[in-house]
Formats: C-alpha cells, structure tokens, sequence
C-alpha cells in the first residue's frame, strides 16, 4: 500500500512495507530544496549505529544522466530517520514541510492500524448487521424492480388480449367482409398499408390476429378502415 502527498507542490510517496512505512532521501531533498549529494553526506555522518540501521535503509537505482544511465545511491527513511534528518532544517518553509510529512505519517500509520486490528466480538456483529442491512435492501430493491416489470408485462398482454377481442379492431378482409364489399374491388395489401400509415398518424394502437397463412395479419380500428374503404365506395 502507497499513497501519494503534495508537499511544496512536490507529489511525495509514502510507501508501506509490511509494518514500517518510509519515505526516499530522493524526495526529502527535493521537498526541502537540497542537494541529494548533501542529503546523503548528512545519512551517512550520522553514527553507524543500530538506530541508523533500522531507520535508514541503503538502497540504488538505475537513472539516467544526460546521455549517462548509471547507478544513484539514496536511502528509505522511517518516520523516526525523517525526524532525525530533517532536525536541523530550520525556518518557516521547512517548518511547514515538516509538519506535513509528519502528518502524513500519522495518517498512514493509523490506516494501518485499522486494517490489521481484529474487530471486537461486538463490531464483528455491528459489521455483519450492516451488511445483512444492506444485501436486505438490495433484495427489496430487486423485487419493486420485478413486480414492476411483471405489472408491465401483465398490463400488456391485456392490452394485446383487448385489442384482439374488440369488436372495433378489424383485418381488412374482414371489414369488407361485413361491409359486403367485393374482394375485386380492393387491394387488400395496399389498404393496409394506408390503414398503417393512417394509424400512426393519429397515433391509434393496432392490434393483430394468428393467422396460420401469414404467422399474424393487423387489425385497425373500425374508424380508420372506414376511412381508407371509402376511396373505393
């Protein structure tokens, strides 16, 4: 886990790993205005002692010099190495830069502290509580989205059924059929489409029946094969 800080407008890592987290000697002397020669030269007089050891971590990488790419020293720093180190920088800007890194430390710290600490028998309750809560209303949001889907679904195969069993919704053969027009006379195909086109226009619903021929033939209302027979009457 890492997480990234803007200290003077510099984005500084602080990287965790395992139970330590530490900072680049790269970066401290970018963020205090240093030179990273002198940054080292302050690591390095310090006594080679057990505390160095632990709070001061020799590491390299490979960087690029100009055309050069060669090998460049720095060293991880613990929150106490920071403290250490940076003890003699004094004035109102490193004051400031200070107090963020420390900050920063604390905060990432006391993350830590709340990830590995086990929950109490108590919270572990609380904590599965709220998600019991919360897959519950996740269920009960699901349904209202089903039973409303089903409703939609019922309201339309009603619709379907009314439109099929009204008297007022006919085929065209069918409306000439009961109008006695002769078969001779209209172009049944030609009626329809216009009875069609005609119903979208004035925005009238269209039905359909089951016809073994054609898998389904439209049916229009009463009115608007009133309308496209009377062309031909």
């Amino acid at each position: 886990m890492s997480a990234l800080v803007t200290i003077n407008n510099i984005e500084v890592e602080f990287i965790n790993s395992g139970d330590e987290i530490f900072i680049t000697s790269l970066q401290v002397a970018e963020v205090f205005e240093k030179r990273h020669a002198d940054t080292i030269r302050a690591i390095e007089n310090l006594p080679d002692d057990d505390f160095r050891r632990r709070n001061f971590a020799f590491t390299e990488r490979t960087a690029k010099f100009g055309a050069v790419v060669r090998s460049e020293p720095y060293y991880n720093l613990t929150k106490d190495g920071f403290s250490l180190l940076v003890m003699g920088f004094t004035g109102e800007k490193a004051y400031k830069f200070k107090v963020a890194y420390i900050n920063a430390f604390n905060k990432m710290e006391a993350m830590l502290r709340e990830k590995s600490e086990p929950l109490s028998e108590i919270d572990l309750l609380i904590h599965q509580a709220k998600i019991l809560k919360e897959n519950q209303q996740k269920l009960k949001s699901l349904e209202v989205k089903t039973d409303g889907l089903e409703k939609e679904q019922l309201k339309t195969k009603h619709n379907i059924n009314r439109l099929l069993n009204n008297d007022n919704y006919m085929t065209v053969i069918a409306y000439a059929n009961l109008k006695g027009i002769p078969a001779k006379k209209y172009n049944a195909s030609a009626l329809g489409r216009k009875a069609t086109n005609l119903s979208k226009k004035l925005n009238l619903a269209m039905g359909a029946v089951i016809d073994p021929r054609f898998d389904s033939i439209k049916t229009y209302n009463v009115e608007i094969l009133s309308e496209v027979f009377r062309s031909i009457v």
